[in-house]
């Protein structure tokens, strides 16, 4: 078993990298390859390759190894186990379906579904929360580990659904897979807490910002300097007459305004 690269070129004419899990066999024909595994990200030293390979190896016929002390080997071999697991079900599943199935006609005109969550914008901002390190950032800045699910859930909410912080619980709670993503015990999940993380995360945001910034630098390297302006309105209901801190401004809805900069700032 060994690890290799494959640069491949994308309909954009852009280059990425991929890494793919090889297992080498016989067959009467001669030595042939298989693909276990492909990995899109390898943050690993190439001359790590090899022990890399030998720790999912070992750990694949229930042998420990050497190598698994090393921290950052540990950690692509862990998703590397994961993600074979999650291979293995699906295919454990597809192969019971199939054989244990027991069709019946079904009139779509009358069907209906109850209980539906959305599972597609969650599962992609998952990706980036974890690609960031935003749980590390989030624990480093002061949050306590019991207040990081529901800062999670919290964060992925407003990216995918904006809305206020009632607005974002009864989505959570009612919409969104995100309790389960986030493993939030849905019986206890109040709006209470929502307001707290909230109060939370705006108490430590300059932390935050300094560390996604650091992150998201490394994630994404360019020269280019990036500018977001908040584009956030505050408004009053009925005249305010007798508020002197109420004028009359112009409405920021629905507009972006991000300014680029090439020169350092």
């Amino acid at each position: 078993m060994y690890i290799r690269s494959v640069d491949t070129k994308a309909k954009t004419g852009a280059t990425y990298t991929k890494y793919q899990l090889v297992e080498s066999y016989r067959t009467e024909n001669g030595p042939r390859q298989r693909i276990i595994l492909t990995l899109t990200d390898l943050d690993l030293e190439k001359p790590l390759w090899p022990a890399l390979a030998r720790v999912i190896s070992d750990r694949l016929s229930g042998v420990e190894s050497i190598f698994d002390e090393d921290p950052k080997i540990a950690h692509y071999a862990d998703m590397v186990m994961t993600k074979l697991s999650v291979k293995s079900e699906i295919m454990t599943s597809d192969s019971r379906r199939d054989s244990e199935a027991d069709f019946e006609r079904v009139d779509l005109n009358t069907a209906a579904t109850t209980k539906v969550r959305s599972l597609g914008p969650e599962l992609i901002g998952e990706r980036f929360y974890d690609l960031l390190g935003c749980e590390e950032i989030l624990a480093n800045a002061g949050l306590p580990a019991k207040a990081l699910p529901i800062a999670k859930a919290v964060i992925l909410a407003r990216l995918i659904h904006p809305g206020s912080d009632l607005a974002t619980y009864r989505w959570i709670r009612d919409n969104s897979s995100l309790v389960e993503l986030a493993g939030i015990e849905i019986a206890k999940f109040t709006k209470d807490q929502v307001y707290e993380v909230a109060d939370a995360l705006y108490g430590v945001k300059d932390e935050i910002e300094r560390a996604l910034f650091h992150s998201s630098s490394t994630l994404f390297p360019t020269d280019e300097t990036l500018f977001l302006f908040d584009l956030t309105n505050t408004y009053f209901e009925g005249n305010a007459k007798a508020n002197t801190l109420a004028k009359y401004g112009h409405s920021t809805e629905g507009l972006y305004r991000i300014c680029t900069k090439y020169s350092s700032v």
